[in-house]
């Protein structure tokens, strides 16, 4: 039987109605982040995800995005003092 996971973001923060993703990337031993933006628009079948913003949305795209980068690095920061040898 050929079952697929799907992956699931490892966090999300969301500011109004734009979402910042971070993922788990991992290769050469080491672990990476990586952030996906979207918000979510009505549409007349529902709910859709669109990737582009307006100058009025900028200010919730910058507020998901910071807070996407300050939970990355607090994970980070865990990492490193997970390590042994690192100080």
């Amino acid at each position: 039987m050929n079952t697929t996971t799907k992956k699931h973001p490892l966090h999300v923060i969301q500011h109004g109605a734009v979402r910042a993703a971070i993922w788990e990337m991992g290769g050469a031993g080491q672990i990476t982040f990586a952030i996906s933006l979207w918000k979510l628009t009505e549409a007349s079948n529902g709910w859709s995800r669109a990737d582009n913003f307006t100058a009025s949305e900028i200010p919730s795209a910058a507020a998901a995005m910071l807070g996407a980068h300050l939970w990355v690095q607090d994970q980070q920061r865990k990492l490193h003092r997970r390590e042994p040898g690192v100080s």
